[in-house]
């Protein structure tokens, strides 16, 4: 009998185990899912808004993760600047102190940037920056703007906001040397010199991932100026080569107003806009179709220089033909693409024709009459003056009738004609089984007005028979 139970617990302890090695293959150890949830702030001593906090405050705050230590140190800005606050970070919680006094009645901004991270290995960083208004006496600033910051159009991530008074002035540093009203003895004492004025720190936010910004914490009543930059360093200050704009209107907030909804656009003043559309040769006059675009503004070929060198390294404007990895020849002075697209014939200041040889260099005699004769006369005369040959833009249509031109800021007039010579300039040539020189068909538009970085689309171009 017990050794029927002692054999019935042997089988019992086999099931058992054979059961947890079961169990174990079933349900293998993993493990879990990466963390990619950012820091969020759970509390803080004392609130947001307080008022009365004293010139040595002690702010508290507990978030939902464990912190990366260097990372609120280097997110924190503070505002004023000076005297900088301890920080100090033990897990989920940070202690903002300061030791050294704050000036009576102050408005204490305290900002955490995005920089701020949870612990090292995780590196999850704040999706925004995190604003907070304090006074230390019973006067809050309550002025607050918040909006959006877009370059050609788009959120800018890395944009930031400065706030600027309308008259902006730093006294500069009091230096003082010998005794309170005694004049120095420039014999045996250096006459002290003032020292530089200090730009004064002013506040700046950082835009989020969609390009929004928020400041808190801004005087009211008083006017004042937001410039916005491209901060690609971090450095919350405009370097060289950074795209920077004021807002278009001084601001001035009412007491505790909230001004929403500020947007503008960042743009290189420089930066070509993109001119493109489609145009059609109508008439039976066969030849590739050029696009031109004669620039109204004075001194455009500096200008144009001068842009092309600012902005990224731009080339002059690229033709979109039947073969569109071939750049028409468009310098400072305009060349012609014909048949043999690798010979620039050569050209003076001013809008030639082209005889029966065409690929006979021009000289200074061979201008367009002022005043063509024949069907086209009308529309050569809607060209007007042509003015320097570097104000030109040419680029030629693709079969399907596509064209696509980058061009410089400012005033323009949109030509296109049929290129029968291949000089790629409206004018003569020789009609076909004839020794007769007839004008080229040709359209004249009206004036475009390019701002930078834009885009735009005329409407369709037919190059009509004159009827």
């Amino acid at each position: 009998m017990r050794a029927l139970v002692r054999r019935g617990s042997g089988v019992a302890i086999l099931l058992a185990l054979a059961a947890y090695a079961g169990c174990a293959h079933i349900r293998p150890l993993e493990g879990g899912a990466p963390d990619k949830t950012p820091p969020e702030l759970l509390a803080m001593t004392p609130a947001d808004s307080s008022r009365g906090v004293g010139r040595l405050p002690a702010l508290r705050l507990r978030f939902s993760e464990t912190l990366h230590a260097a990372s609120v140190s280097s997110a924190l800005r503070t505002y004023p600047a000076h005297p900088r606050p301890d920080v100090r970070v033990r897990g989920t919680q940070v202690e903002i102190r300061y030791r050294d006094s704050l000036p009576a009645d102050t408005t204490l901004i305290v900002v955490l940037g995005r920089s701020l991270q949870d612990a090292p290995g995780r590196d999850n960083k704040l999706p925004r920056e995190l604003w907070f208004v304090f006074a230390t006496g019973d006067t809050l600033r309550g002025g607050a703007v918040l909006g959006r910051i877009t370059v050609k159009g788009k959120p800018e991530p890395q944009a930031v906001l400065r706030f600027e008074p309308a008259v902006a002035s730093a006294a500069p540093d009091t230096v003082t040397g010998g005794a309170a009203g005694a004049a120095p003895d420039s014999a045996t004492t250096p006459v002290a010199r003032p020292a530089p004025a200090r730009r004064p720190r002013y506040p700046v936010a950082a835009t989020d991932t969609e390009g929004l910004f928020t400041m808190l914490g801004l005087p009211t009543g008083v006017p004042f100026v937001l410039r916005a930059f491209v901060d690609r360093n971090a450095s919350f200050d405009v370097e060289d080569g950074e795209l920077a704009a004021a807002y278009p209107e001084t601001l001035r907030l009412a007491p505790g107003e909230v001004r929403r909804g500020l947007e503008w656009n960042l743009v290189d003043p420089r930066e070509p806009g993109q001119v493109h559309g489609v145009v059609f040769n109508r008439t039976p006059i066969a030849g590739p179709i050029a696009v031109a675009l004669l620039s109204l503004d004075p001194d455009t070929s500096q200008t144009s220089r001068r842009a092309g060198a600012a902005v990224g390294g731009m080339r002059p404007a690229r033709g979109t033909g039947a073969d569109s990895t071939r750049a028409p020849v468009v310098a400072d002075s305009l060349r012609g693409t014909g048949a043999d697209s690798t010979r620039a014939p050569v050209v003076a200041d001013s809008l030639r024709g082209t005889g029966a040889d065409s690929t006979r260099a021009h000289t200074a005699a061979d201008t367009l009459p002022t005043a063509p004769q024949g069907s086209w006369a009308t529309a050569y005369a809607a060209l007007g003056p042509v003015g320097s040959r570097a104000a030109w833009q040419v680029v030629y249509a693709s079969p399907r009738g596509d064209y696509s031109v980058r061009v410089r800021p400012g005033r323009h007039r949109l030509a296109a004609f049929v290129d029968v010579s291949g000089d790629s300039l409206p004018g003569t040539h020789v009609a076909a089984d004839s020794t007769e020189r007839v004008w080229e068909p040709l359209w004249v538009g009206g004036v475009l007005e390019i701002t930078p970085a834009s885009e735009v689309r005329p409407r369709a171009i037919d190059i009509d028979t004159p009827r």
